[in-house]
C-alpha cells in the first residue's frame, strides 16, 4: 500500500476475512497496533540510526508503523461494508 499505485482488494470475502484477522490482532493489545520493523524512531517520531537505537532506553524506541486502536477498529468497520478498495 505504500506505493499508491491502485493496488487494494476487489471483494468483500477478502476484506471481511482481514478485518477479521485485525480484529483478531487486536483481542492483545488496548491502546495501539504496531508492525515490527528494521526502521526505528524515538519518542517523537525522529528516525533512529541503529547506533542511536543502542543509546536510548528500550522504551523510547519504537516501530514507526504503529496506529490506534481506535483508528484498526475503524477500518475494520470499513472492510466489512466496503465491497473491496483501491489505494491511490
Amino acid at each position: 500500500m505504500s506505493s499508491n499505485w491502485g493496488a487494494g482488494i476487489d471483494d468483500q470475502p477478502t476484506c471481511n476475512e482481514i478485518a477479521r484477522r485485525l480484529e483478531k490482532l487486536l483481542e492483545t493489545d488496548d491502546w495501539c497496533f504496531m508492525v515490527d520493523s528494521a526502521l526505528q524512531v524515538d519518542a517523537w517520531g525522529f528516525y533512529l540510526t541503529d547506533g542511536e537505537v543502542q543509546t536510548l532506553p528500550p522504551d523510547q524506541v519504537r516501530s514507526p508503523f504503529r496506529a490506534r486502536t481506535e483508528l484498526v477498529r475503524e477500518f475494520c468497520d470499513f472492510l466489512r461494508h466496503c465491497g473491496g478498495f483501491e489505494v491511490w
